[in-house]
């Protein structure tokens, strides 16, 4: 079985006119599902291997115009975040579906890069549209 994230998020702000979606060689069956954090799939499934799969997206949006700075963060969250000196975030209900997440103990390389940017940001909104990925650290291969 496959599953298939290349399915748009719905948003107010685009309306998809026209869609296409093939696979090919054809699954023996495929449908749509969706995920505990609610975005979309498609599982598909074969009975034999095959040598390759080709998979085709075809998407025609009609957009509006919307304000990408038009939300309001929870001043508990931020204050949270951003005071603290790590970049973890408390969550009040740790499901089964983040618990991978947050475990996470893996080394991070970019921890030194990200409170750079934090010393010269003024807060979170500023922090993630002040981000500059050219400035990412490289990392030897």
């Amino acid at each position: 079985m496959h599953k298939i994230y290349l399915i748009p998020q719905h948003r107010p702000y685009f309306r998809i006119e026209h869609q296409k979606f093939s696979i090919l060689p054809d699954p023996d069956g495929q449908n749509y599902r969706q995920d505990l954090a609610g975005n979309w799939y498609k599982l598909a499934w074969f009975s034999i291997p095959t040598v390759s799969l080709d998979i085709t997206n075809e998407w025609i949006f009609k957009l509006h115009s919307f304000n990408p700075f038009g939300f309001i963060i929870d001043q508990s969250f931020e204050e949270l975040g951003w005071k603290h000196t790590s970049f973890q975030f408390s969550y009040e209900e740790r499901t089964a579906f983040l618990i991978p997440f947050l475990s996470d103990k893996s080394e991070n390389y970019f921890t030194d890069f990200l409170f750079e940017v934090k010393k010269k940001s003024r807060g979170l909104v500023d922090f993630f549209s002040e981000f500059d990925p050219r400035d990412l650290p490289k990392l030897e291969a």
